[in-house]
């Protein structure tokens, strides 16, 4: 892993993008690996991933959720 790199790329993706296409371009690069899985706990990982990134990049932008939605959406 190259981290010099890895800061060059995002320093360059939040230029070029807002905070929710940053958001959008992590969901379809998981999705692609996703595609790759076989087994049902990598699966639910998955999206439980997908779905925190979802609710954080809402919540940034000033959305509230309910104690109970966050509790049934995040569980294992």
């Amino acid at each position: 892993m190259n981290i010099d790199k890895i800061f060059m790329h995002k320093e360059l993706l939040q230029r070029a993008l807002t905070f929710e296409e940053i958001s959008k371009l992590y969901r379809e690069c998981l999705y692609n690996e996703y595609e790759k899985l076989e087994d049902s706990d990598s699966i639910h990982c998955y999206q439980i991933t997908r779905d925190m990134i979802d609710i954080f990049t809402q919540m940034v932008n000033g959305r509230k959720f309910e104690e109970s939605y966050l509790k049934d959406k995040i569980k294992w």
